[in-house]
Parts: C-alpha cells; structure tokens; sequence
C-alpha cells in the first residue's frame, strides 16, 4: 500500500517501511544529544560539579513528579568511584625486564576488562 502527497510525491510501501523503520533511531539520536552524562561517568572524569548539579537535578525532577513540595538537596559529600588510573600498576622503565613490564601491564589490563 502507500500514499501520494499531489501528483509529485507518490509513498510507495517500501518508502514507508523506510521511514518508520528510521523514526527509532532518529529519535534515539535526538534523546541522546540532549541527554546529560551520567553523574558516576563525571565522577570517574574529576567533574565533581557537574555530577553534583546533575544529581541534584534529577532529585528535583523526582520530587515534582511525586507531586510533592520540593525538599531542599541536601548531599554535601560525594564519594567519588576508583578510577581505571587508581588501579592501574606500571613498572618503571629502570625496573624489570621488558618481558616483566609486559607481563604486569597485561595482567592490569585483563584485571581491568574481566
């Protein structure tokens, strides 16, 4: 089936299937540009402020869906998640062997991912 607009543009079926099956992924597109980092992603980054006003955005947006009057935000400390620097081990280049360096920066690494 299909639909025409005037004599000029005429939707064939497979046009429309194109167009609809294109709808999720342009929407996702739209959400994601406006769509603020998460507060742990900023943490990780030593972007304390903005996870901060971040966090306290969404605590006000919460309240206001409960219909309830507003509370004041009242995080003072954020405890901030180890980092992929804090946990990486390196030798320096006068310890060990090349073969050694390797061998602990893979382990860190696979430590890291798994």
């Amino acid at each position: 089936w299909g639909f025409s607009m005037g004599t000029e543009l005429q939707f064939h079926s497979w046009r429309v299937f194109v167009l609809v099956a294109a709808l999720p992924a342009i929407a996702s597109l739209v959400g994601l540009t406006f769509m603020p980092e998460s507060p742990r992603f900023l943490l990780e980054h030593a972007k304390h402020d903005e996870a901060w006003m971040i966090l306290k955005q969404v605590h006000d947006t919460n309240w206001r869906a409960k219909g309830q009057p507003e509370k004041v935000f009242t995080v003072t400390h954020i405890k901030a998640p180890k980092t992929a620097e804090d946990e990486f081990i390196e030798i320096q280049s006068a310890t060990g062997t090349p073969v050694q360096r390797w061998a602990v920066r893979s382990l860190t690494l696979c430590k890291l991912v798994c």
